[in-house]
């Protein structure tokens, strides 16, 4: 066979090949487009890009270029099988981590932290608005009424359990910095010590990025001897699972089938006369938990229904003692073993708040006597959370 023959015919499979690609693209693009929309991924528990409108001013920014891409790779048919395929091909490639999440043992998925996830002058500010606050709140309450803890990530505690060479990110400069700022090296509870103490238990999920029930109940005894109290023992409570069926946020990122996790409940047996009140009486509840969320992907706001900017709790203890509760998500799997310590807690997030503490904590007052402040946060959240400028 001439040379000339040969290049010929590799020319004309490469012409093929490169056609049958074209065909399958513009097909699987054609297809995704006219397929019915979906608004919201239940795999990655996000919502998806939408078609933008098309404006003049749309194109000459770019914005309308960036969004319809992000609608196509959204609303691409098959989209949850090649995400999970190239995941697997990542990995086969000797990668320790994919979208920011390392594959760790016993099928713990672990968020991966760098500074570069981090804004140093947010950081540095967020400390400070924080401090701040928790100075004032030692002014008018005192220092015994007024407490700090920090939630550390999973990869702080359970850095056995991650890759070769995998460094969990060090945040105790957070820590050190408030206390500091504090005056008082023990103003700060980081309940790093605390949860690596129980690293060989379930304190946090493996798919998801919060602590489980166990965990929250680690904190919770931490907090009773923060303030020199005693917690109720473990072996009172009746731990009960609920669903064995849970693949939390870290999975979305990956979405790698590994060990689904358990979610449970503690119960002390009691009957309480429990009222809960969301946002100023949009919606009322009798229980910490909504079943509804056991059915959907969202699992983890089983706790509370999820995140509100205000949540009253009455919980039918009757001692005249008021919590102001500023929170994060982790707070809501939380809030349920002080029901014996408090007659009433008011939750504050201010990532969904609209008003300052300022304004916040009048209309508390104007309810009921504040006794005790806790800010309870996971300590990269903290770090990121750019709502903390509220607390001023």
């Amino acid at each position: 066979m001439t040379t000339q023959k040969k290049n010929g015919q590799f020319n004309n499979g490469r012409v093929f090949a490169t056609a049958i690609f074209f065909v399958v693209i513009v097909t699987f693009t054609i297809i995704s487009i006219v397929k019915p929309k979906s608004d919201f991924s239940e795999a990655e528990n996000r919502a998806l890009q939408e078609l933008p409108d098309l404006t003049a001013d749309a194109v000459m920014m770019g914005e309308f270029q960036q969004q319809y891409e992000d609608y196509l790779s959204d609303q691409f048919i098959g989209r949850e099988f090649f995400v999970n395929l190239t995941n697997q091909i990542m990995l086969a490639t000797g990668k320790q981590d994919v979208n920011s999440v390392y594959l760790g043992a016993e099928d713990y998925l672990i968020e991966k932290y760098t500074m570069a996830d981090f804004d140093e002058e947010l950081v540095s500010d967020n400390i400070w608005y924080l401090s701040e606050y928790l100075l004032e709140m030692q002014d008018v309450y005192g220092k015994e009424h007024v407490q700090c803890m920090l939630v550390p990530s999973k990869g702080t505690v359970y850095k056995d359990y991650l890759p070769k060479h995998a460094v969990p990110l060090d945040t105790s400069y957070v820590v050190e910095e408030l206390s500091v700022a504090l005056g008082d090296e023990n103003a700060v509870l980081d309940l790093t010590e605390v949860l690596s103490e129980h690293s060989e238990e379930s304190v946090y999920y493996k798919t998801d990025h919060h602590w489980t029930t166990l965990g929250a109940y680690y904190g919770y005894v931490a907090y009773k001897n923060l303030r020199g109290e005693e917690a109720t023992a473990h072996t009172e409570y009746q731990v009960t699972a609920v669903t064995n069926d849970f693949y939390g946020s870290t999975y979305d990122k990956v979405q790698i089938k590994k060990q689904a996790d358990s979610i449970h409940t503690y119960s002390l047996g009691e009957s309480k006369d429990l009222h809960i009140e969301y946002d100023d009486g949009m919606m009322t509840a009798d229980t910490y938990y909504d079943e509804s969320y056991l059915d959907v992907k969202d699992k983890y706001s089983y706790f509370l229904g999820g995140n509100f900017a205000k949540v009253k709790i009455t919980t039918g203890t009757k001692n005249g003692k008021c919590l102001l509760l500023i929170k994060d998500s982790f707070s809501n799997s939380f809030v349920q073993f002080l029901e014996n310590d408090y007659e009433t807690i008011y939750m504050i997030d201010l990532r969904y708040t609209e008003g300052d503490m300022k304004t916040i904590m009048k209309g508390i007052q104007s309810e009921q006597k504040i006794t005790d402040v806790l800010v309870m946060y996971n300590t990269e959240k903290l770090m990121q959370d750019d709502s903390l400028w509220k607390l001023e």
